[in-house]
């Protein structure tokens, strides 16, 4: 009997455990729901510190390059002041790809810059300080070598700024923006919301950018006005009149 009553106990200890269990579990499911947005948000806006950190990079490469250009009595190589042909015209740069090729070429180089091959030693590249991985980043991959850089392996549109462009100008901006006819605008009062596409590096959710100047900024998408991004408060569009459309040298491979 006792060895019955016995049995009888621990069964009864392990029904009412199930459900203390079950509880549990439905609560931890309910805490993880809960904590999803922020740890995405967080997760986001970490890859947008590491996309504005490599895009920086990218920026000063270039201003460094420029410099000693222009010690040599050379041309900055900003996209809008690269020019080839007899007489020299400024390039139709086709894709994003093609801009950065040009960069990481050989400095000897002196055929269509839109042909131009990267070079693997640094030293002998138009901007030795450029490479590959600097233009990936935030869900866009690497590029396994520099001779195979493409539009896959850039995480960005790039700008068509010279030397006389104003500094709040974007020239980095990430290829989730979506680009219409090949360039930006400001409509109206420039309250309206960037357009994004479902595209890396951050789909619909967030922009980042680097401007001429070499400002970083990030934002969401709820927070991303046309005003915001050219760089405009309502007074100095209202005064200025300045720069209302940006010719964009798309990155063409989502």
């Amino acid at each position: 009997m006792n060895e019955t009553s016995g049995g009888k106990r621990s069964r009864g200890k392990s029904g009412c455990l199930i459900p203390l269990v079950v509880s549990a579990v439905g609560l931890v499911v309910l805490m993880l729901i809960a904590l999803r947005p922020p740890v995405d948000d967080a997760v986001a806006q970490a890859r947008a510190i590491d996309l504005k950190n490599r895009g920086r990079g990218v920026w000063a490469a270039i201003l460094i390059a420029n410099n000693e250009r222009e010690a040599q009595g050379l041309p900055p190589v900003w996209p809008d002041d690269v020019q080839y042909g007899n007489p020299p015209q400024p390039m139709q740069w086709q894709s994003a790809a093609q801009y950065f090729r040009y960069l990481m070429s050989a400095k000897n180089y002196t055929g269509d810059p839109r042909q131009a091959v990267p070079v693997n030693v640094p030293e002998e590249r138009i901007v030795p300080d450029l490479n590959p991985d600097m233009l990936s980043g935030a869900g866009v991959p690497n590029a396994p070598t520099v001779e195979e850089f493409s539009d896959r392996y850039c995480a960005w549109h790039v700008a068509r700024v010279g030397q006389n462009t104003r500094m709040i100008v974007p020239f980095l901006i990430s290829k989730n923006v979506h680009l219409q006819g090949g360039s930006l605008e400001l409509h109206g009062d420039g309250e309206t919301l960037m357009t994004l596409d479902r595209t890396p590096p951050f789909g619909r959710k967030r922009v980042v950018w680097i401007t001429l100047g070499g400002g970083c900024f990030d934002a969401r998408a709820k927070y991303i006005s046309e005003s915001r991004f050219f760089g405009y408060d309502e007074r100095d569009y209202a005064y200025s009149g300045t720069t209302n459309r940006i010719d964009v040298i798309p990155c063409r491979q989502r």
